[in-house]
């Protein structure tokens, strides 16, 4: 279902509150009054957004099965305080207690995000997730939100608990918004948030510690990882002699060879565990 920006959704809500780096509350405005001034959001990350939805809901599902089954989200609509709201989780748990959030993110913008299982997420993200249970109702008491930062990366997983502070917050902000600029069409300023400052300094900060290999940078760099997939394979390689060692020596502590220093040990010591040591003189 396409999206009504005459409704107060949870993609909006953030800009409207100055905690999302993609617009303001200004930006909102033009979308409901002059949606010629406002630009499509458009391009691969948007599209891919999209379709790893899917995706991440099933990863989620086989990774943390103690949450529970997400299914796909629905739409729900509903007037909150004469204002109209909207909100669309990308999953919601089988029982309707908990709501699922996907994401892919920059891996540069893992620097927004605390240790998993924690609620340190985006601003926006904590908005937008407190935003959809809200507009959904009280029996929403939690928020998963699952982060995929790149290829070759497994979700990491934030748990975000209903905070009606913050919602009370927020509704009185969207409110404020709703009565003074959208129905008495009196556009607010359009001052770059904390939060779109703070995303795209942090963004300039990395982009300027950033270049291009050199030919030389290339090949050393080909060449160590040439050298360690090597280390991964001798590695390998040796477990494996070391393995039958051990099964070698059974109840034998010791094998040495008449003549020189060289040994094989396998002792038990004082904190009980048996490992095993090769001096080769």
């Amino acid at each position: 279902m396409k999206k009504d920006p005459r409704q107060a959704g949870s993609h909006t809500v953030p800009m409207i509150c100055g905690t999302s780096p993609n617009g303001n509350a200004y930006t909102v405005y033009c979308m409901i009054h002059h949606p010629e001034l406002v630009p499509p959001v458009e391009g691969a990350h948007i599209e891919l957004g999209h379709l790893a939805e899917p995706v991440i809901i099933a990863r989620h599902n086989t990774k943390h099965t103690d949450t529970g089954k997400f299914l796909p989200g629905k739409t729900y609509q509903r007037v909150i305080d004469g204002i109209p709201c909207r909100a669309t989780p990308d999953g919601e748990l089988e029982d309707g207690s908990a709501i699922l959030e996907c994401k892919v993110r920059f891996f540069r913008d893992r620097d927004f995000y605390g240790e998993e299982g924690s609620s340190d997420v985006m601003a926006s993200d904590y908005d937008q997730v407190q935003w959809q249970m809200h507009v959904m109702g009280e029996h929403v008491k939690r928020a998963y939100v699952a982060v995929w930062f790149g290829i070759a990366q497994d979700l990491v997983q934030f748990i975000v608990e209903r905070d009606q502070e913050r919602i009370d917050e927020m509704m009185a902000i969207v409110g404020t918004f709703w009565t003074f600029n959208v129905e008495a069409k009196v556009p607010p300023a359009d001052d770059e948030s904390e939060q779109c400052r703070k995303y795209w300094a942090h963004f300039k900060s990395v982009s300027e510690k950033r270049r291009e290999f050199t030919q030389e940078e290339w090949q050393d760099a080909a060449q160590w990882a040439e050298l360690d997939a090597e280390i991964g394979r001798l590695d390998k390689q040796k477990k494996g002699i070391e393995n039958r060692l051990r099964a070698s020596m059974g109840d034998h502590e010791e094998l040495w060879a008449q003549g020189t220093k060289t040994k094989v040990t396998f002792k038990t010591n004082k904190r009980g565990a048996r490992p095993l040591r090769v001096y080769w003189k």
